[in-house]
């Protein structure tokens, strides 16, 4: 029997909590003590869960879980980014700076990696 590879491609997921902050109701000083308010929380043993849904601006009934996600049409491109580039249970902040989005962000799963292959199999005689 011989096999032929179709079509082989590969997706990696990520997947993270995030707590969303609205730069255009809050000014950069308050949106700057906002942020070190809430990171000083959860470094003090604050529940992730409780402190997203006390602050998060975007009404968001995951305690900001992204759920499973891949490409910019879920997330904007540097949230991707930051998420990609950080550890499992890494805080940081990713600022969509051109839509004066604010986000802190707790990486919650390590990426899931996919290949996905279509195989042809063929009889030969």
């Amino acid at each position: 029997m011989t096999y032929k590879v179709i079509e082989s491609k590969e997706s990696v997921k990520y997947r993270a909590n995030y707590i969303y902050l609205d730069g255009s109701v809050l000014s950069p000083s308050e949106l700057d003590s906002l942020k070190k308010l809430i990171v000083q929380k959860l470094n003090a043993g604050g529940n992730w869960d409780q402190l997203s849904d006390q602050y998060t601006m975007d009404g968001n009934t995951t305690h900001g879980d992204t759920g499973w996600f891949f490409g910019e049409l879920q997330m904007p491109k540097e949230f991707q980014d930051a998420v990609k580039a950080h550890n499992m249970g890494d805080i940081f902040f990713v600022d969509v700076s051109e839509k004066n989005w604010h986000y802190i962000v707790k990486k919650t799963f390590n990426d899931d990696d996919q290949k996905d292959a279509t195989i042809l199999r063929a009889n030969g005689r």
